[in-house]
């Protein structure tokens, strides 16, 4: 699914430039927030393991088994 919203999203220009010929190119580069994003939802989950495990090693354990 994401990747035809990503291909929907790429080739939604041409078509829009065929019904408004006024009409903005897409930039692309908003592609580059996805990759962003899910790095630093990542990270953020591996610290927030770290830093339980560290502060508090009881949820840690009940962290791991549940």
């Amino acid at each position: 699914m994401l990747l035809l919203s990503i291909l929907v999203f790429i080739l939604s220009g041409d078509v829009l430039r065929q019904v408004d010929i006024t009409a903005a190119p897409i930039d692309l580069g908003v592609l580059a927030v996805l990759p962003l994003s899910a790095i630093t939802v990542i990270s953020f989950m591996i610290l927030t393991g770290w830093m339980i495990a560290w502060q508090w090693p009881v949820l840690n354990e009940y962290q791991h088994d549940f």
